[in-house]
């Protein structure tokens, strides 16, 4: 499976969320399922520490989280499918040893991990309600959440100086859990402008198949842009295939597939047209 609706999941829980452009295809192959979140902390507070998560780093190609939690509360969304994250350890929570990679969801959050105050009031906030947010969409409980270091205990010392440790963790998980679910959000809660405007680019592409004057329909947005013999030279070109030595360009059938995904995800979280 591949975990493409995180960045939906977080914001319908009140997240502030980043998605980078390639997480609903960025991984190591798809995962088996989900049967616990892994927590870690990155042991740095560099501003650019999310693109080591995502790129990797010498020996350890990325993905290595599929999640970053900034020091700030903001949540990137990296990566939908298996990331380099939990490494040999366990067994534990029906999760076989040295196998967490395939059915875990790890969230790097960036923190120096040397002592107990250096975790920022954001994220004390944030990290709970998140993964309680996980939790609720995957089926798991405040149990399901692990810290690094218990799936490796005497290899990992992450998370480190949380306050009242795992314990607490999850106690804050489970408060939130109890809490009601939340509500259906307004469009401009549940899409920031840059995934709007995405939206309404693919849904506009001439080569996504059936999928296309559906996607169009539930985005509420006009055709200005024509079937191939209503536009212009320039607006051809554009979408013609990337020059040698750049990324392959997406085929028709490509993009039906993307359509379908995005099509399912408004079903699913169906948007609140705009007030005029």
């Amino acid at each position: 499976m591949l975990l493409t609706d995180l960045g939906l999941t977080l914001r319908a829980a009140g997240c502030r969320v980043e998605v980078d452009p390639g997480a609903a295809t960025r991984g190591q192959g798809q995962l088996a399922g989900v049967r616990a979140i892994v927590c870690h902390h990155t042991g740095s507070v560099s501003a650019n520490t999310w693109k080591v998560v995502r790129d990797g780093r010498a020996g350890l190609e990325g993905l290595l989280s599929q999640l970053v939690l900034e020091r700030d509360g903001l949540w990137r969304f990296l990566g939908s499918g298996q990331a380099w994250h939990a490494g040999s350890g366990g067994p534990l929570l029906g999760i076989p040893a040295n196998s967490a990679n395939a059915w875990t969801i790890g969230i790097e959050a960036v923190s120096a991990g040397t002592a107990a105050g250096d975790w920022t009031a954001a994220q004390l906030a944030e990290y709970p309600r998140g993964v309680a947010a996980l939790c609720r969409r995957y089926g798991l409980t405040e149990r399901h959440v692990i810290f690094h270091k218990t799936w490796a205990p005497g290899r990992k010392v992450d998370l480190a100086g949380w306050p009242g440790d795992l314990p607490a963790f999850r106690a804050a998980v489970a408060r939130h859990l109890a809490a009601p679910a939340p509500g259906p959000r307004m469009e401009d809660d549940m899409f920031s402008d840059q995934d709007r405007a995405l939206l309404q680019q693919l849904a506009r592409r001439d080569d996504i198949g059936h999928a296309r004057s559906q996607i169009l329909s539930r985005l509420g947005v006009a055709d200005p842009v024509g079937y191939p013999a209503q536009r212009s030279a320039e607006d051809l070109a554009a979408d013609a295939p990337r020059a040698a030595g750049g990324p392959p360009a997406l085929t028709a059938a490509d993009h039906d597939a993307i359509a379908r995904r995005v099509l399912a995800l408004l079903t699913e979280h169906p948007l609140t047209p705009r007030a005029t």
